[in-house]
This record gives C-alpha cells, sequence and structure tokens, in this order.
C-alpha cells in the first residue's frame, strides 16, 4: 500500500488521482574489511612492529551489525537461488532483497519459486505485496486474491488487495475487503488511511472524514494520514479546520502553501456549487479537477499506504 501509505506509501503513483485530486486534492553499510599486510617478529624478541591506524582502530559496533546483517542476506539469497523448491527461504530472501529495494529482483525470485510451488499461499501472498510495492496492480490483485483462495487469513493480504482494487478505482470491492482487515486488525491507521481514501474517491466524503479522523487519532498515524483529513475537510468545505490540520506538523513555509493549496480547493468547491442558468441537472457536488493551484508536496494527493511485507531481518 507509499503504499493503500503505507505505504508501502504505493497509491503516490497512481496518475489517475491527479483528476480526482480536485476531489480529494493525499528503505549497509559494507563492513570495512580492514587489511593489514603480515605482522613481522623481530628476531629475538616478541615485540611486533606498530599498527596503522587502521588496523588498531575498533569497528564500531552498528557497522559491524550491518556487515553481518548484509552477509545472512547474502547467503540467504545463495540458498534461495539454488533451490527454489524452498518457499520459506525465498520469502526470506525476497524480503531481504526488498529491504535493499531491489523490487525488480526480488519479484524475479519469488516468480522463479511459484513456477515449482503453484499453489503455496504464502508466495502468492508475497509475490502480490511485492507487486503492489512496485505499481503493478493487476498482478498484485491477481496474487491477492489467489493467496486469499489458498488459505491465507492475514489482515495484511486483506488491507494490500484492498489497496490494488481502490488504486483501480473497483471500490466496492476495495470497501469490503479493508472491513475485513479491520475486523482482523481494528483501528489499524494504515487500513482507516485506505479505506477513508477510497470512500472519497467512491464520491463519499462524509464516510472519507468520518474514517480518517479515526486514523489520525490513530497511536502511531503517519503524517500523511492527517493530509488526508486536511484535504477531505478542505473539499468539504471546512477551510479553518483543514488549515489547522494541515499545519500541525509542517514548517511555517509547507504550512503556509498547504493553506494557500486548500484556500484555493475551497474556492473551486465554490465555484462548483454555483447555479448553473441553462443547466437542467443541478451541479455537481465537487469539482473533477482543480486546476487553479499545483499542490504543494505534502499535499499534492491524498496518500493511500501500501501495505507491504512484514519488515523482517533475515
Amino acid at each position: 500500500m507509499a503504499a493503500f501509505g503505507a505505504g508501502h506509501s504505493f497509491f503516490a503513483g497512481m496518475r489517475d488521482w491527479a483528476t480526482a485530486a480536485g476531489l480529494v486534492a493525499a528503505l549497509m553499510a559494507g563492513g570495512c574489511a580492514v587489511s593489514g599486510g603480515p605482522k613481522l617478529t623481530m628476531t629475538g624478541t616478541n615485540v611486533q612492529p606498530p599498527q596503522s591506524a587502521a588496523e588498531a582502530a575498533p569497528i564500531p559496533p552498528e557497522q559491524k551489525a550491518a556487515a553481518e546483517k548484509q552477509a545472512r542476506r547474502a547467503a540467504a539469497l545463495a540458498k534461495a537461488e539454488s533451490d527454489p523448491t524452498d518457499a520459506g527461504q525465498t520469502i526470506a530472501a525476497a524480503r531481504g532483497l526488498r529491504s535493499e529495494k531491489r523490487l525488480d529482483d526480488a519479484l524475479r525470485l519469488v516468480e522463479r519459486s511459484l513456477a515449482v510451488n503453484p499453489r503455496d499461499s504464502a508466495l502468492h501472498r508475497e509475490l502480490g505485496l511485492l507487486a503492489l510495492d512496485s505499481g503493478r496492480l493487476a498482478p498484485a490483485e491477481k496474487h491477492l486474491k489467489t493467496a486469499l483462495e489458498l488459505g491465507a487469513a492475514d489482515w495484511q493480504t486483506r488491507s494490500a488487495l484492498g489497496a490494488a482494487l481502490a488504486a483501480q478505482g473497483k471500490h466496492p470491492a476495495a470497501q469490503q475487503h479493508l472491513a475485513k482487515a479491520l475486523e482482523l486488525r481494528p483501528d489499524h491507521p494504515s487500513v482507516l488511511n485506505n479505506l477513508a481514501l477510497s470512500y472519497a474517491l467512491d464520491g463519499k466524503p462524509e464516510e472519507a472524514e468520518r474514517v480518517l479522523r479515526i486514523a489520525a487519532d490513530a497511536k502511531g498515524a503517519p503524517a500523511h494520514v492527517r493530509q488526508n483529513l486536511a484535504i477531505v475537510l478542505g473539499i468539504s468545505g471546512k477551510l479553518p479546520e483543514a488549515q489547522k490540520v494541515a499545519s500541525a506538523s509542517l514548517p511555517p513555509e509547507r504550512a503556509t502553501a498547504n493553506a494557500a493549496y486548500l484556500t484555493s480547493l475551497a474556492q473551486t468547491r465554490a465555484e462548483t456549487l454555483k447555479p448553473v442558468a441553462a443547466a437542467t441537472e443541478p451541479a455537481p457536488a465537487l469539482s473533477p479537477v482543480v486546476k487553479s493551484a499545483r499542490a504543494p508536496v505534502d499535499m499534492e494527493k491524498p496518500y493511500l499506504l501500501g501495505v507491504g511485507a512484514p519488515k523482517t531481518s533475515p
């Protein structure tokens, strides 16, 4: 789900949001291999010549730990590549690659294992999560659905599937899976965020606001959740509260830019709601596109959090 923030964040790549934005305008250190020449013992003594500064300096604990982690990941990857039938080893190695942002390598590794383990639900789940992280929505939907059909029952699979569906505009189905994820993991901010954005894109701003308020108050809620709430509030015409929410955790210059952006949203909404003399149908409740101002970084679009694989350290 980056990111349905989060992710992750994920929805950040959805271009169609820019069109809908007027409606809702929302991870080694390599160990230093210290090498020196062979130590020479002076004849007739046990005295050695002085060490160089590099030889004498100890390796910092955090650098040593990072090198050890990298060595474990390399060993896991070698095992997975040599034996694709081992689904567990493949998943562990793929998560190591994912943590290094090597998504394409992780995808290829899991696909190779899935070819010899076609009914392994964990492999389908992992492949779906990786596809979602890389913005490949249709494969993500396919593999996450297959994982559920083969017995996956965790909240992350449901939430990730909901994110993939919502990113494709399949909101009724997305909302069903996200609601199920909330039954399994009540009040999780990323799930709430994604459900709210699906509501907003589905033309239900009141429901979106209600759910985003719960998400923004949840412990550990990402900053983007509050920005999404501000956008929904602005679109609903609640400009003072929207500006207050948007500015709460931002530096002054960003807060000012966001306030101006929210003002432009409110003005566009007001223009949209004016009566049209020759119209036989009432004007739509929300403007289809906001063209009058470019959103600052924090407010460019509501943020759909991708829900990826659990963070592990193979």
